[in-house]
């Protein structure tokens, strides 16, 4: 049709392995079911004649979240809502499908510049929940999902309990971090990361951000308490 499209393929190395294999379809039926505008939009997902599958997705220009934060430090709060906003009501129309993404990050929210605008798009549900293909196997059940300094506790010490609250909680990690320069969660290592994230308390806002306002804080808040 004339249309350029980025194609993502499972690399080699996994195309034998049944539960790679069924996340990597999982990944496509996922970012499919949601259909939302900022959400990345999936074309079609098949298989090459040597077996690999692949997805074809509209190809965006622009940046990711995580490269974008890397050159402002910091992003002012009222930036922060206009470029989460659209995140949070992409996420919202994911849940209603029954679709958990898990691993919401910066580098998994892409900023497409289309004309002089920024779109958010949500990007990679490869580590999705999605119940309407291939099950979870027991093995994948055991995995430790995510990227440590977004994971919900629960996501550590209980896998069976992750849900839509586990984006939530991740949504609430990227607002402080594009408001204040850094995660709740920094240290040295994974395991200790991990660690932080089960233990420590994310300090109110507003001891780091002194101009967020009171509302923005409370929702941070809400997003990362642990109950």
């Amino acid at each position: 049709l004339g249309r350029k499209v980025a194609i993502k393929l499972l690399s080699p190395e996994y195309v034998n392995n049944e539960d790679d294999v069924n996340r990597f379809l999982r990944e496509a039926r996922a970012a499919a079911a949601v259909r939302h505008a900022n959400v990345v939009d999936v074309l079609d997902v098949s298989r090459h004649d040597d077996g690999t599958p692949f997805i074809v997705q509209e190809l965006l220009a622009g940046e990711d979240l995580e490269r974008y934060l890397k050159t402002r430090g910091r992003i002012a709060p009222d930036e922060t809502m206009e470029l989460m906003i659209p995140v949070a009501d992409a996420v919202a129309a994911a849940h209603a499908q029954k679709v958990v993404h898990r691993d919401l990050k910066p580098a998994n929210i892409f900023l497409s510049r289309d004309r002089n605008q920024i779109v958010p798009k949500v990007l990679d549900f490869g580590a999705a929940l999605f119940p309407t293909i291939a099950e979870r196997s027991a093995k994948e059940a055991r995995l430790l999902i995510g990227t440590p300094h977004y994971m919900a506790p629960e996501q550590i010490v209980d896998k069976a309990a992750v849900d839509t609250r586990s984006d939530v909680w991740a949504l609430g990690v990227i607002l402080y971090e594009m408001m204040v320069g850094e995660t709740p969660f920094e240290a040295e290592s994974a395991s200790a990361v991990l660690d932080k994230v089960k233990k420590v308390a994310v300090p109110p806002l507003r001891t780091r951000v002194k101009e967020a306002p009171a509302e923005l804080e409370q929702i941070v808040a809400k997003c990362t308490s642990r109950d």
